[in-house]
């Protein structure tokens, strides 16, 4: 219970253009949410199918929140799943 209150924080992995994102925000629940970066192969693949985020806007939807929420409350960062990393 109480998971999706206000200053709670999600993680979303390969978003495309999920409506999640911005139901979030209109919780007032900060998000990152992440999707192939825009130069890959199969992130062209789904650009053309309408099913890849490369710019935030691509995540808005206003019949669920309101321009200014939604840029306080979510960030789009481009991320290959399948790269390794090295620490």
């Amino acid at each position: 219970m109480g998971a999706l209150t206000s200053g709670r924080r999600g993680l979303g992995f390969a978003v495309g253009v999920e409506t999640l994102p911005a139901f979030f925000a209109s919780r007032r629940i900060d998000m990152l949410a992440t999707d192939l970066p825009a130069d890959y192969r199969a992130a062209q693949d789904w650009q053309r199918s309408g099913q890849h985020s490369s710019h935030l806007a691509q995540l808005f939807r206003p019949e669920l929140v309101d321009a200014e929420r939604f840029v306080r409350h979510v960030e789009l960062l481009p991320v290959n799943m399948n790269a390794s990393v090295t620490r």
